[in-house]
């Protein structure tokens, strides 16, 4: 049962569905302490403070009022405090209180067979260990090493202590009693003292709610191709490098930050400074989901070079067919210019909630860098029967193949488009472009610019389409459990750039308001 609890008690301090409101938040430095208290051989590690800065404090307070302002926050928060507390134990009258600073977890060891230690700091933390023990019938609270007070849940998975105003949680006796000798600053070195860990930390933003790191060196590349089999999917999966996050409270709402520094420099990467704005814009205004790139010759290139090379590797494809293969990437790079997009409107969102069906609602774009050249690779590929209309920069060839509906590919000056639909309706969705009416995409619009890729969601729109598709009493339900801890997140945009050949920046803000 302990283990049950500690497990929750991280999980719910994490879980930002609800923007942290209700959570006990207080002003502080902001500082993170637990890198230290971690061994140095942790690969994943993620924290959270209760006590961040004060100007955090004041943006979260606005991110809390989004939530707590609402008609009938206070019961679907109490709800979620009855389910969390099934086991007996009032998370929010008797945990939630006792935690006044960081809260962290880290994964050491062989990936493959890890180890972990968490880190709790409590105003009280023998009150908070006694209260998660008690959970726990067969579990006992003792004096452990250097005293503090130990427990370990009755299935021996997880031991708890409380030293020094720390709540530690970990896998083995063991592991809290090195955590317990680096608190008295004589346990060796920590996660804190490796540079794999510092250089990549150093480039988050320093005013935040919380963070995390991971080492996918030599670890996941091992594991990968164990699974993989080796090949160069394997190596994908496996990348040499490292990756941290970090997510704090803005004017926007919640923004997140992830930064990569890899081991081995890729020179295909390439920079951009127009970012993927213009092909959002090249997408019709009643798009609700949408993804976007700057350099699809490259992506396209990349996906089928490996596709290649791991046909040669596994000897079915030689010779001719590999000629052939190289042919055809070149080619796609040559016809292609640069960035593309592809957009869902609430077509689709019905489609999948079983309120409709969707053969229309989805678009693509793409930029060519030679129009007369795609039109005659169209007209060598569609069928004979295939409807050819307009002149000029506009033209378009539609087939009715397409899982039983219909599909139009055209073209608008430099631009290549593609639709579920008819002529007809694809063009006129053409008629009204961008997101610049939307203003839930406006106030996200500037993490877009320079990027290499990016995807926003009108979760305000996506929201409001699924709700239409609920019958009465799933409404109701909705409104009442479900609907206070959505209804301000307005929309998400994400957003990747590339910093040089060994490094890569990603931005992800969550839109917020009452």
């Amino acid at each position: 049962m302990a283990t049950r609890i500690a497990s929750a008690l991280f999980a719910l301090t994490l879980v930002f569905s609800t923007a942290c409101a209700g959570l006990p938040f207080a002003a502080g430095s902001g500082e993170a302490k637990t890198p230290s208290l971690a061994p140095r051989d942790t690969w994943l590690f993620s924290q959270l403070t209760f006590r961040p800065s004060a100007g955090q404090m004041l943006l979260l307070t606005r991110v809390q009022s989004a939530f707590t302002s609402q008609p009938g926050w206070d019961a679907a928060w109490a709800t979620l405090n009855t389910t969390a507390s099934s086991s007996g134990v009032d998370i929010q009258k008797d945990v939630l209180p006792l935690l006044d600073g960081e809260l962290a977890i880290a994964a050491y060891s062989d990936p493959r067979d890890s180890r972990f230690v968490g880190f709790v700091h409590s105003s009280d933390a023998p009150k908070l260990l006694r209260i998660l023990a008690a959970a726990d019938t067969a579990a006992r609270v003792e004096p452990g090493y250097k005293g503090a007070p130990t427990s370990t849940a009755a299935s021996g998975a997880t031991v708890l202590a409380a030293y020094k105003g720390w709540l530690l949680f970990g896998d083995s006796r063991q592991a809290i009693q090195q955590t317990i000798d680096r608190i008295d600053g004589n346990g060796g070195d920590s996660l804190a003292t490796v540079e794999r860990y510092t250089s990549v930390v150093k480039r988050l933003p320093a005013d935040r709610l919380g963070f995390g790191y991971e080492d996918i060196s030599a670890n996941t590349l091992d594991f990968a191709r164990e699974i993989l089999g080796g090949g160069p999917l394997a190596n994908v999966v496996g990348a040499t490098g490292r990756l941290a996050w970090s997510f704090a409270a803005s004017t926007t709402g919640i923004d997140a930050r992830l930064e990569v520094l890899n081991d081995r420099p890729d020179p295909s990467l390439k920079r951009t400074t127009a970012g993927i704005q213009g092909a959002f814009a090249q997408l019709p205004s009643s798009t609700i989901l949408a993804v976007a790139g700057s350099d699809l010759g490259g992506l396209l290139g990349r996906a089928l070079e490996a596709a290649i090379r791991s046909a040669e590797e596994s000897d079915l494809n030689t010779g001719d067919s590999t000629e052939q293969g190289l042919a055809l990437i070149q080619s796609l790079r040559d016809l292609v210019a640069g960035d593309w997009a592809i957009g869902a409107g609430r077509e689709v969102i019905q489609g999948f909630t079983g309120s409709g069906t969707p053969t229309s609602g989805v678009h693509a774009i793409a930029r060519v860098n030679d129009p007369l050249a795609i039109a005659d690779a169209l007209n060598g590929v569609l069928p004979e029967n295939v409807l050819r209309l307009g002149e000029g920069s506009e033209s378009a060839w539609t087939s009715d193949s397409f899982e039983g509906s219909a599909m139009t590919a055209g073209l608008d000056g430099p631009i290549l488009f593609a639709g579920l639909g008819g002529p007809e309706s694809v063009f006129a969705a053409r008629s009204s472009l961008g997101f610049s009416g939307n203003d839930r995409y406006n106030r996200l619009k500037p993490i877009f610019d320079r990027a290499e890729a990016g995807v926003f969601a009108d979760i305000q729109a996506i929201r409001e389409t699924v709700v239409d598709s609920l019958s009465a009493s799933d409404r109701a339900s909705y409104e009442r459990d479900v609907r206070p801890f959505i209804a301000p997140i307005k929309a998400v945009g994400s957003a990747a750039r590339f910093e040089d050949a060994m490094s890569a920046t990603g931005d992800l803000l969550i839109l917020i308001s009452p």
